[in-house]
């Protein structure tokens, strides 16, 4: 559903037909196909496609990004882009900011991230029944056409070097930060016939069964992660009994993460980084990370310093091939 221009696209799983909806018009659909197709008795869930939040490089206002501060948007070169900004997944369809992005277009009005972030706490609650995953890997669909099984994350600079490019630590942070719920998963979005062929990346379901049924269950639970590696295996749990994906509640000051990773192809630690974050806060932060080896339970501690709604995910990272993978959250209510 939608388009880049009018606020970007979604995937609309686990329903029995297309979405109905106006391009852009994200409020008819949070709040009109969704719940609609729910009271039908269907499971609709969604997932974010390919954010574009901020810029990549900053020493320019050209770009399809969505945000920007600090900056008129009288100054951005193209009007074409300048009339794109703040319109992503229906930031442009919820007060407060829908009253005022006219003026920020104009230029008259510096953009103000109180009234965005105020609008996105409206839209996460708008579509926390059924966001549910955030595209956290990039495609290039275009140019991975054989069945070379690259890795897409990988890419060399103009300098030669080979960067790692994800949206792990800027667009999935961040709409985690403004309080969407959201699982990791890595996509491929082929322009070739190439499907699981092309592309290293995967996302991993952790599924009853191998079925439609069970599969939808799985993606509606959160119980995924994106990978970059075709078979790597994790397991995440807090205090032995909430899944990763899964949300809790607690009076501790402290959570303890147990962890199982596995690969048949890679026989190396791991390196394991925990995230931590608070749904309200500005970042999020790499609060530890530990050399793990495979095949076997291990026992991370993690502390909870402050009242507030939290989230924590790991960051796995195979050396020898240069491979990474990100856990769906534990979302944790600090009471």
């Amino acid at each position: 559903m939608s388009t880049n221009s009018t606020g970007n696209h979604v995937g609309v799983l686990g329903v029995s037909e297309p979405p109905k909806v106006t391009r852009g018009r994200f409020d008819l659909l949070w709040d009109g196909f969704l719940p609609e197709r729910a009271q039908l008795g269907e499971r609709p869930i969604v997932a974010l496609n390919h954010p574009r939040t901020f810029r990549k490089h900053t020493e320019t206002l050209n770009g399809s990004w969505d945000q920007v501060f600090e900056v008129n948007l009288a100054d951005v070169p193209k009007n074409s882009e300048r009339k794109r900004k703040f319109n992503d997944f229906g930031l442009d369809d919820y007060l407060p900011l829908a009253d005022v992005r006219g003026t920020w277009i104009a230029g008259d009005v510096e953009p103000d991230p109180a009234v965005v972030a105020e609008t996105q706490a409206n839209v996460a609650a708008a579509a926390s029944p059924y966001a549910r995953l955030m595209e956290v890997t990039v495609n290039r669909g275009k140019e991975f056409n054989g069945t070379d099984s690259d890795n897409p994350s990988l890419s060399e600079n103009d300098e030669g070097e080979v960067e790692r490019y994800v949206k792990a630590h800027s667009d999935w942070d961040y709409y985690l930060r403004n309080g969407w719920q959201l699982a990791p998963i890595a996509s491929h979005d082929n322009h070739a016939a190439n499907w699981g062929a092309g592309h290293s990346s995967r996302t991993a379901v952790i599924a009853e069964q191998l079925d439609h049924a069970s599969i939808i269950a799985a993606l509606g639970d959160r119980a995924v992660f994106a990978s970059e590696d075709e078979d790597l295996e994790i397991r995440l749990y807090a205090d032995d009994r909430i899944r990763a994906g899964q949300t809790m509640e607690t009076l501790s000051n402290s959570l303890e993460l147990r962890v199982l990773l596995a690969d048949p192809t890679f026989d190396g630690e791991f390196d394991v980084t925990v995230f931590f974050g608070t749904v309200g806060k500005s970042s999020v932060q790499a609060v530890t990370t530990r050399t793990i080896p495979g095949g076997q339970w291990q026992t991370i501690d993690v502390a909870l310093p402050e009242t507030g709604k939290h989230f924590v995910y790991l960051e796995i990272h195979e050396a020898e091939p240069n491979r990474m993978a990100w856990t769906a959250p534990i979302f944790v209510t600090k009471r």
